[in-house]
């Protein structure tokens, strides 16, 4: 990549600007650099120096060695081949752009879960610690609680729950006058 105006100028590195340069460079060859895209360019290549070829060859009589038809074929060749560039080059770039929102959307996905799983983890502590103090108040033993606590927290979740649904029908019976 070449720069068209002098980066040391600006108050940047010119060794810093270019190496900006290199990566950025790198990184969008990256993207696009498929296996179709490689050998759409190279067919590319290929069909431009066949069109070079038909237009510039010419006999000793100094005419076309061509036909205008091989020519027009040729132009044709091209300009069909360099869109089939584009688009491998456009499905290279928007595969690029799902993997990256895909892995975005992936790292989202895993934090809320951490933090959804810590929070779980830290009501059912919570909880267990007040359940424990009622039940031990009421005459059990920790052992009893520890034991008893998976049906006794699987039961508070559900009322949990159920509360939950029955709050979010009132206030919709509220808001649209109907029945839910």
């Amino acid at each position: 990549m070449s720069f068209d105006f002098d980066p040391g100028r600006y108050g940047i590195d010119p060794a810093r600007a270019k190496e900006l340069a290199e990566a950025v460079a790198a990184s969008q060859s990256d993207r696009t650099e498929t296996q179709a895209v490689k050998q759409a360019r190279q067919a590319v290549e290929a069909a431009e120096a066949h069109l070079h070829k038909v237009t510039m060859s010419r006999g000793a009589d100094g005419r076309s060695t061509y036909s205008f038809e091989d020519r027009s074929q040729a132009e044709r060749d091209l300009a069909a081949l360099k869109k089939a560039l584009n688009t491998a080059q456009n499905d290279a770039a928007r595969k690029w752009r799902e993997d990256r929102d895909a892995a975005a959307k992936k790292e989202v996905d895993d934090r809320r879960a951490a933090e959804q799983a810590a929070f779980a983890k830290e009501a059912e502590a919570s909880h267990k610690e007040a359940y424990h103090r009622s039940y031990t108040e009421a005459g059990g033993t920790g052992e009893q609680f520890e034991k008893a606590w998976p049906g006794i927290w699987a039961d508070h979740l559900q009322r949990e729950a159920t509360a939950r649904v029955e709050n979010t029908m009132a206030q919709m019976r509220a808001r649209y006058g109907g029945s839910f």
